[in-house]
Formats: structure tokens, C-alpha cells, sequence
């Protein structure tokens, strides 16, 4: 795959206006009642809800833990009941929209990773941003904190080959122990003191220099359990050409008890996934403070 800025072009144009987002002016004014399914760890199709959602009328929203195909559960924490697509549920769409008056209130329904459950309402869930910053010895704390740490990109560091991007091919998501993933950098936070709950795209802001023309930067957010267990719970790449760099990573909706610990890995490649950038050579990233993640957490 490709990895772009947000400056890149596809086939001459602003890469962000290709696709469905050219045509948002008239899907705006659409009166269609419209449906639509996403997945957190189906690629990105749980953005491309959110992105839908927030500029055109949607009467039903759902983002659940599934693979592409819908037949089983992509949750870090493992497949649990509920965690598939029911195609009664498709049906009862069509049933109500169709057969019914189609003036129900807007409906959103989303899984809830870690807690591994349903959440509806007629809204998406209203979120603060909470910052923590990647500090010296290679913490990660709340309010603000200085940095300067530099690597060396492993060009053999991978997700593997069956992660999220590779969901619409067939393959299984899954993602082992990120404590035995090579070539990454990680910032530590301390154990939370109480449960955390966070809905939408965290952001990597960073100031960066590389050793070059340009690098790409990839940016995980995982968490650790009381037994040490690590799991990835969303992740973002950009192309960089030193600076102030933003990562947006994908969007997710997560819970985590009392006792776990965030924490923020970054590396230069995904090598089963993404292009190699450079092309060829050695390339070195360095962080340098302000450096931070923001964290849009569920508003109490």
C-alpha cells in the first residue's frame, strides 16, 4: 500500500477529494434513507461511517468489531458473542425503511472494544480531547513533558500479514503480543487509576527531523493488561518530511479497567503492508518535544 500525506494527489487531484467525499454536496441533500456498516478493524471502513455521518443524512449507523466479510470478530480481546454481522439486521433495515413510515430518529450503534459490547443511542457518544505527551525515558504521562530520541527505521518491522489492511483479501485480523513486535519505539504510561473510555481518532502531533528527504512515520496505540499482555488497539501512518508532523490514527471505541497501562509505539515501516520510504538507504527520526497524543475520551 501506498503511504500518503495529506498534501498527495491521486491521478492529478487532491487525493481527498476522490470518491464519495467529490460528490458531498449532493449527497448532502440526499433524502434517501440510508444505512450504512463499518468495521473498527475492517481497514478503515469505521471512519468512512464517521466521515458519512458527519456529512450527509444517515438513518442508521452501525460499527461493530468484524472482519470485511462479517463472520467473525477482529477485537484484540478475542471473538465474543454478538461480534458478527446478522443479516436479520440487514433485513430489519430494509423492513423498517421500506415497509414502515421512515420517521424514526436517527439511529447509531458501535461496538465497545475491551468491554466488548454494544453501545446505541440516536448520537455518536460526546468526547473531550485528554493529551499525554511522549516524554524522556520513554514515558507517556499526562501535561506536557520534554523529548529528544532518535531511531534508526527497521525496514523489517511488520503488522504481519494478516492485519486490518489485508481484511479485504480473506485474511483473518490478527495481531499477537506487541511486546514481540521488532523495530518499534514505545512510550509507556503508568496504570491507569480509573476505567478509561475513548470513541473516535486519536492524533500523534510531533516535531520531527529525519536524516533525509522524507520518512514515513507509523504510529500504534496499545495497551497493556495486569498480566502483561499487549494488544493494538488502532494504529495511523503518514508520509513526513520533518517539522510538525500529524498521524491521525483510525478511529476506534475502547475501554480499559483500572490497572492498565496506554502505550504509544512508533516505527518506519510496516514491511508486509506499506511501501518502503525511502525507496532505498538508511533513514533516522528524530522526536523532539512538543511531541503528544490526543485522546478523544467519552464524556461522563
Amino acid at each position: 500500500a501506498n503511504v500518503r500525506s495529506p498534501a498527495d494527489t491521486f491521478a492529478g487531484v487532491p487525493a481527498a477529494s476522490v470518491g464519495p467525499s467529490a460528490h458531498a454536496t449532493a449527497l448532502a441533500r440526499t433524502t434517501a434513507r440510508v444505512g450504512i456498516w463499518g468495521g473498527w478493524w475492517d481497514g478503515a471502513t469505521g471512519d468512512a461511517v464517521l466521515r458519512a455521518d458527519a456529512s450527509m443524512p444517515i438513518a442508521e449507523a452501525v460499527i461493530g468489531p468484524w472482519n470485511h466479510e462479517g463472520d467473525a470478530s477482529a477485537s484484540p480481546f478475542g471473538a465474543h458473542a454478538g461480534g458478527t454481522v446478522e443479516s436479520q439486521d440487514i433485513v430489519a433495515f430494509f423492513d423498517r425503511n421500506l415497509k414502515g413510515d421512515g420517521a424514526q430518529d436517527p439511529h447509531r450503534r458501535w461496538w465497545v472494544s475491551g468491554a466488548e459490547s454494544w453501545r446505541e443511542g440516536t448520537a455518536w457518544p460526546a468526547t473531550s480531547p485528554m493529551l499525554l505527551s511522549l516524554g524522556s525515558g520513554r514515558t507517556l504521562r499526562s501535561g506536557e513533558a520534554m523529548l529528544y530520541e532518535a531511531f534508526d527505521v527497521d525496514f523489517a518491522a511488520s503488522t504481519g500479514a494478516d492485519n486490518r489492511w489485508m481484511a479485504g483479501l480473506l485474511h483473518p485480523v490478527v495481531y499477537n503480543d506487541r511486546k514481540e513486535a521488532r523495530g518499534l519505539i514505545s512510550f509507556v504510561g503508568v496504570p491507569l487509576k480509573e476505567p478509561l473510555n475513548v470513541f473516535g481518532g486519536p492524533i500523534l502531533r510531533c516535531n520531527v527531523a529525519i536524516d533525509g528527504d522524507e520518512a514515513a512515520l507509523f504510529a500504534y496505540l496499545e495497551a497493556s493488561d495486569a498480566n502483561g499482555l499487549t494488544r493494538l488497539l488502532t494504529e495511523g501512518v503518514s508520509r513526513i518530511r520533518g517539522g510538525e508532523v500529524e498521524v491521525r490514527l483510525r478511529s476506534i471505541a475502547f475501554e480499559l479497567p483500572a490497572g492498565s497501562s496506554l502505550r504509544v509505539s512508533l516505527a518506519g515501516a510496516d514491511a508486509d503492508t506499506f511501501e518502503r520510504v525511502p525507496e532505498a538507504g538508511a533513514r533516522r527520526i528524530t522526536l523532539r518535544s512538543a511531541c503528544s497524543l490526543e485522546l478523544p475520551v467519552v464524556e461522563r
